[in-house]
């Protein structure tokens, strides 16, 4: 009688599970390798290729238990932009230029898990490249500049010394890396900056119902950007849990000597995951001076949710952020941590393009940005339209600023990417409305 019952109820489950519209369809597709292009080449393959298939060569054996598959990879990308903004309570063009940046990188991959990374921004890492549209313009250029912008070495200490734990049975996936690098933590928030660091992290650590820990310990010690100086010095730890709903992760950082030897921390938490057909971020990040006054205290709370749309190739997102103080990131080389709450808040990889909403600081208010992304996955386009609306708040901060935006991408080929950015933006109080638009091609070398 029992099975009979479970048996009629696995059958209503099934029933109600194949009326849903997300259920898995009945029918099988062949695997659809017809439709994959030959991917480009790089500028230079040596060794293994990027993309290449088959077995892996036996390589080289610098001592015992450790196995090497020498290649190098050079690649890079290449943005040209032109861009302008105006004000219409103003005469003219406040911004009119064209701006070229150059993005190169060499890879020397020793395995999976060994590397060395070196990349170069010669034509504006010392300035910029272009042209001033606006009277009395003309070419500019900066002077090349070949000093690398980051390089960094980064490998396993298990790896490279597998005599530690040859059969891999012990929690040794102990990382490291100690080079200038990109550094970003809580998605900017927290950190976004190029400093020379060294990082151990230690993976698969065991945490009750996680199915990985991550424990990483941080020293910075020079180009640290803190407060317009890079004296400073910076260190703290890291951590991420995954569990089956969602992806939490802490932060704290420590800056030091940013001022006559001043002193302050700051620290994000965050948790990612889904409630629903929804994917939503949840992060939290505080800044305190300890020593001093130079450092602006301050706590941001910033929140991120998105849902794909049926039919079709549809997100619809809501981002929100709500700042108390002035709060500031531990280190950063952007104008600020509202980046990627829109593209009313964040600006342009290169040129001098302002965000709709000005520069995307959080001091003593809250913003909202509200966009809708189509996707024509054959033709490769891309569209996303935004309002957003911002407001000040605490200690008698009453500016308020909406706007409306677009984005449109169109690729070419296997290496050329279209842009389209505009935007229109009005602060209450104000007769103008600020209004913004570029035009930019990127190309993957």
């Amino acid at each position: 009688m029992r099975s009979l019952l479970f048996s009629c109820l696995l059958l209503v489950v099934a029933r109600q599970a194949h009326s849903q519209d997300y259920a898995f369809p009945d029918d099988a597709l062949p695997p659809q390798v017809m439709t994959v292009k030959q991917p480009p080449r790089m500028l230079i393959e040596w060794g293994d290729k990027f993309y290449g298939t088959g077995e892996l060569p036996f390589g080289v054996s610098p001592w015992r238990g450790t196995y090497w598959q020498p290649a190098l990879w050079v690649f890079g990308t290449t943005t040209s932009t032109a861009l302008m903004q105006t004000n219409t309570a103003t005469e003219g063009l406040q911004t009119a230029q064209q701006r070229n940046r150059l993005d190169l990188f060499a890879n020397l991959r020793l395995s999976g898990t060994e590397r060395i990374l070196v990349g170069f921004r010669p034509i504006d890492q010392g300035g910029y490249t272009g042209i001033n549209l606006q009277e009395n313009g003309g070419f500019v250029h900066a002077d090349l500049q070949w000093k690398p912008a980051v390089y960094f070495f980064e490998g396993d200490i298990a790896e490279l010394f597998q005599f530690l734990d040859y059969e891999d049975r012990r929690p040794r996936d102990i990382g490291f890396t100690v080079g200038r690098q990109a550094l970003n933590l809580q998605e900017g928030l927290v950190m976004n900056d190029i400093t020379d660091l060294v990082g151990i992290t230690f993976n698969g650590l065991h945490l009750r119902n996680a199915s990985n820990l991550r424990v990483s310990l941080i020293w910075a010690w020079n180009e640290v950007n803190a407060l317009g100086t890079k004296d400073a010095h910076l260190y703290g730890l890291s951590t991420e849990a995954d569990f089956f709903r969602a992806t939490y992760a802490l932060d704290a950082l420590v800056v030091d000597g940013y001022k006559d030897g001043e002193r302050a921390i700051v620290a994000g938490a965050s948790r990612s995951g889904w409630h629903g057909f929804w994917n939503v971020a949840t992060r939290v990040a505080i800044s305190q001076a300890l020593t001093g006054d130079s450092w602006s205290s301050g706590a941001i709370l910033f929140n991120e949710a998105s849902r794909k749309v049926y039919p079709g190739q549809r997100i619809v997102f809501a981002n929100s952020f709500i700042a108390k103080g002035a709060y500031t990131p531990a280190a950063t080389s952007v104008p600020g941590p509202l980046g990627r709450l829109g593209i009313l808040y964040g600006g342009l990889p290169v040129g001098g393009y302002t965000p709709g909403f000005l520069a995307p600081a959080a001091a003593n208010e809250a913003g909202i940005a509200l966009g809708h992304q189509w996707m024509r996955i054959p033709q490769r386009q891309q569209l996303v339209l935004e309002i957003g609306y911002r407001q000040g708040l605490f200690n008698g901060a009453d500016h308020q600023r909406l706007g409306a935006a677009l984005r449109a991408q169109q690729a070419f080929g296997q290496r050329f990417l279209l842009q389209v950015d505009a935007f229109s933006a009005h602060q209450f109080g104000t007769d103008g409305i600020r209004i913004g638009s570029a035009f930019g091609i990127i190309t993957k070398l």
